[in-house]
C-alpha cells in the first residue's frame, strides 16, 4: 500500500521488505485487477477450507432435518389411512362407532 500511495520509492520498499521489484509490480497488477473485477460486480472468489467445511456441516444438518420432516409426514399419512389419529404427540386409536364428540377413543397406544 505504501508503494501505491507513493509514500516511498518502489526500490526502497522492495529492499526494505526483501522482495524483487518485478514481484512488487506483479502483485500490484494483481491487486489492481482484483479491484477492477470487484467494482464491476464480479464477486466470484476462492473459498477457504473453513468456509467449505462450515457449509458442508450446514448442508448435512438441513438434509437431516428434511429427512426427519419427511419421515414424520409419512408416519402421519399412514396413521390417517389406517385409522390412527395423532394428537398432542401421542397416538390414539380411532373408534368410528364411538358417539362422543370427535369419535376418538382416548386410550393412548404408545
Amino acid at each position: 500500500m505504501e508503494g501505491i500511495r507513493g509514500e516511498a520509492p518502489i526500490a526502497e520498499l522492495c529492499s526494505r521488505y526483501g522482495i524483487a521489484e518485478n514481484t512488487y509490480y506483479k502483485w500490484n497488477k494483481e491487486f489492481i485487477e482484483a479491484g477492477k473485477r470487484r467494482l464491476s460486480g464480479d464477486e466470484l472468489r476462492q473459498s477457504t477450507g473453513f468456509e467449505v467445511e462450515a457449509l458442508c456441516r450446514e448442508n448435512k444438518k438441513l438434509k437431516e432435518s428434511l429427512a426427519d420432516i419427511m419421515i414424520r409426514y409419512d408416519i402421519k399419512k399412514k396413521c390417517r389411512k389406517s385409522g390412527i389419529a395423532i394428537l398432542r404427540k401421542k397416538v390414539y386409536e380411532t373408534d368410528p362407532r364411538r358417539e362422543s364428540g370427535n369419535g376418538r377413543d382416548c386410550r393412548a397406544l404408545t
